[in-house]
């Protein structure tokens, strides 16, 4: 889901947050994609973005219980692994037939 930079900048604190992260994440080595809302527990306060070459995530939360962190991820851990691309190639086309196979 596509997340507009009007929702996210609603949300208090998120841009810093989101900034942060591009930040990190640029330093090592991740390209990220557009930022999508995460999902889980139903809550609005939660994002996440993969690296366009690799795949890692890295999600951020602006308003995290006790036991969560806000700025969290594969992405933010570790450098870009280029060679991780064509396996996340090879699942966008895998995903695509089986969603093409099951329409039929």
């Amino acid at each position: 889901m596509k997340v507009s930079r009007k929702i996210i900048n609603d949300i208090k604190g998120l841009p810093k947050l989101k900034h942060e992260a591009e930040e990190a994440t640029t330093f090592r080595g991740h390209r990220l994609g557009k930022w999508g809302m995460s999902g889980e527990f139903g809550r609005k306060d939660m994002y996440r973005a993969v690296c366009k070459k690799c795949g890692a995530e890295v999600g951020i939360t602006a308003n995290p219980k006790p036991n969560e962190i806000e700025i969290s991820g594969e992405a933010i851990a570790i450098g870009c692994n280029k060679t991780n691309y064509k396996k996340v190639r090879y699942m966008k086309e895998h995903n695509a037939k089986r969603k093409s196979m099951n329409k039929r």
